[in-house]
């Protein structure tokens, strides 16, 4: 099961509200992060809004699987741009000339 942090506070009001505003926006970014790729966006969001996700033990074999596979995945190299580099390099803007006018 996957779900929702637990926490509690004590406090000033103020404190208390400033610390529970805080703890979302800190929640928010840790299980984004965490479960991006592993969960779809949908299943966060519900998770978030305090829905417990379950899973059995097949299921999140087959998510850490399929997760692993596309983090493996070669992606295609990026070049680097240097001025060294003439396929890269910026090119000089085109002369335009005006043409005149038909009369």
């Amino acid at each position: 099961m996957f779900h929702n942090y637990s926490g509690g506070t004590i406090g000033k009001g103020g404190e208390m509200i400033d610390q529970l505003l805080h703890e979302r926006k800190w929640s928010e970014r840790l299980l984004k992060e965490i479960y991006h790729e592993f969960m779809s966006p949908d299943e966060i969001k519900a998770m978030l809004e305090n829905k417990d996700i379950w899973m059995d033990g097949e299921e999140v074999v087959k998510r850490i699987q399929a997760r692993i596979a596309r983090t493996n995945t070669p992606k295609k190299p990026v070049a680097k741009k240097t001025k060294d580099t003439p396929a890269l390099a910026k090119k000089a803007p085109a002369k335009t000339t005006k043409k005149k006018p038909v009369q």
